[in-house]
């Protein structure tokens, strides 16, 4: 039990924190969706865990959370157009209100129902920060509408970009195909020039989406890619078109099949 303990530690510690939006390095904040933060301190953890649909219980007695309603509401009209709520480790889509009223929030109150409306993701990752001890964050960032078809998983191992897979990869998108090389390449020259550099971790899998800007020239086109968010290099993690493998006992992920995967059939 000591040395499940210890493993489960060291996992927690080196693996999963360090993708944690509050451990990441300026120069990699920059890169992706402005946001501010909100530190809980472990009985506000547990006051949140309290307010989760169905699940509560097990953070103890329901608990009064009007004060996060309130701080996250002057967070949140400093974003005109609306924000997206998170933890710092993962987001909230599984919650019920948010996959039927979508994840668009525009008040305080908004923004603690779709972290409280039965997201298990939510619980396990707040009884995850309080078994060890840590202070999640929660993040209000600027709402952006990101197309489907705009989204993208990227593999980066030993700080060498190893794949990309569309992120919706159950789905077939045209705009996809018709763009494939631009897509690749956009990804590619943003990995190159900002993303490694900016990067505090050697091993990761990281989420973009991207967005066409036309230009004058009505051949032209300029690609922006913005960062989503950084996930564990390890099985934990869905590896979308990819498949994890162990090559000489190192984890990677088989590309026999293509260095960019998109569905087309």
């Amino acid at each position: 039990m000591v040395f499940g303990g210890f493993v489960m530690s060291h996992f927690f510690e080196n693996i999963l924190k360090p993708t944690f939006i509050e451990n990441w390095p300026n120069s990699l904040k920059k890169l992706s969706i402005p946001g501010v933060s909100i530190p809980l301190s472990m009985k506000q953890a547990k006051a949140l865990g309290s307010n989760i649909a169905e699940f509560g219980e097990d953070f103890g007695e329901k608990q009064d959370i009007s004060w996060l309603e309130t701080e996250l509401d002057d967070i949140i009209k400093t974003f005109p157009n609306g924000a997206f709520v998170r933890l710092g480790s993962r987001s909230p889509k599984d919650s019920y209100i948010g996959y039927k009223k979508g994840f668009k929030v525009t008040s305080g109150k908004e923004a603690i129902e779709v972290l409280t409306d039965w997201s298990e993701r939510i619980y396990d990752d707040l009884q995850m920060a309080i078994a060890h001890n840590y202070n999640p964050y929660i993040w209000v960032r600027e709402w952006i509408d990101i197309p489907k078809w705009t989204e993208f998983r990227c593999f980066m191992k030993q700080r060498k970009l190893i794949g990309i897979s569309q992120y919706q990869y159950f789905d077939i998108y045209p705009e996809i195909k018709d763009e494939k090389e631009s897509i690749e390449w956009a990804i590619k020259i943003f990995f190159s020039s900002f993303f490694v550099q900016a990067c505090h971790l050697d091993d990761v899998v990281f989420d973009v989406f991207i967005k066409k800007i036309p230009t004058s020239e009505k051949s032209t086109n300029i690609w922006e890619v913005k960062l989503l968010e950084i996930n564990p290099f390890c099985v934990l993690t869905d590896p979308c078109m990819f498949e994890w493998k162990r090559e000489n006992n190192d984890l990677t992920i088989n590309t026999k099949d293509g260095f960019f995967r998109i569905r087309e059939k």
